[in-house]
């Protein structure tokens, strides 16, 4: 017991250096990347239409109303007992918590607060299924991206070991997600302490996993509508090229590790690269990178504070 344990940490102390190397990588990039901006590149930097930028702010509720749906799916599939108020608290209260761990994977701690403890194991099950939609629904997008632009100037070259990594996580995932509803859970010895729980999630996931895969993929689809009018609002050039390369780049900041505040840094760092060849000003790229983080995540994460502090069950 005492060398698993050790074995447990070991992999942990590991996987959390290589988070941090990557983060340094990514802080390294980033840094080169703003001392390429120009002075003519800052000059010309102006909002050229207000009005696509004030389009993609009132995306704003439908991007997190969509995620509101999911959130209500699950936690009627699982027979949780709740309010429309106090299931909206939790979703703001979970972007919060989200914001501060590494890819957003700790929205599940703002969520399950408002909630007794013997629903939330259910319920955080719930919330990483749904995440795990969210990653499937952008792994499909990326790879209709990777396939338009692989021979492009937008593209870009893999190397053998990274294009092997990400085949096997998009795999794994594909499968983890779209399987798990079927898999014979009594027959696995592993699953054996927490197999009650389990299979509820599981006879739950078969009514709800078509479903939540299609409103993450709508909800996806609304991410990049924003991005590109607020591209499109600071001096961008439409065109097909442009949508695919932001396919792209969602789908490579997200198989990117990162450590707070929701990829930011990370996702402006790979939008350096990936849009270079279609949008010609990088101070483009970066401005309308940092709005959409602040409009989506930055201001409701705020809101989502007042209701983790609010909230009297639990500790976070």
């Amino acid at each position: 017991m005492k060398s698993a344990f050790q074995s447990l940490k070991v992999q942990k102390t590991l996987l959390w250096s290589v988070k941090i190397l990557v983060f340094v990588f990514v802080l390294y990039y980033f840094t080169v990347g703003l001392r390429s901006i120009s002075t003519q590149d800052i000059e010309g930097l102006k909002l050229r239409d207000l009005n696509y930028a004030l389009f993609a702010l009132l995306l704003v509720p439908l991007n997190w109303g969509i995620e509101f749906v999911k959130w209500l799916l699950i936690a009627k599939s699982v027979g949780t007992s709740f309010s429309m108020r106090k299931l909206g608290a939790s979703l703001f209260a979970g972007i919060s918590t989200g914001i501060i761990t590494p890819n957003r994977i700790g929205n599940f701690i703002g969520r399950v607060i408002y909630f007794d403890y013997k629903e939330r194991a259910l319920l955080t099950l719930g919330t990483l299924y749904g995440n795990l939609a969210q990653f499937v629904a952008t792994v499909f997008f990326g790879l209709v991206g990777l396939y338009f632009t692989s021979n492009t100037a937008v593209g870009f070259q893999l190397g053998d070991w990274l294009l092997g990594f990400v085949f096997f996580a998009v795999v794994s995932a594909i499968i983890l997600y779209f399987v798990f509803p079927f898999v014979p859970l009594r027959r696995i010895n592993v699953f054996k302490r927490r197999l009650n729980t389990l299979l509820i999630f599981q006879k739950s996931s078969k009514r709800t996993f078509l479903l939540l895969f299609f409103l993450s993929g709508v909800r996806y689809l609304v991410f990049i509508l924003q991005f590109t009018l607020l591209l499109i609002a600071f001096g961008a050039k439409y065109s097909h090229e442009l949508i695919y390369s932001l396919y792209v780049l969602y789908f490579a900041s997200t198989l990117t590790p990162n450590l707070i505040m929701g990829k930011l840094v990370v996702r402006e760092t790979i939008g350096l690269v990936v849009l270079a060849g279609v949008v010609s000003n990088p101070m483009i790229i970066l401005t309308a990178s940092l709005s959409l983080w602040v409009i989506n995540l930055g201001i409701p994460s705020l809101i989502g504070l007042f209701f983790v502090v609010q909230s009297k069950r639990g500790v976070l």
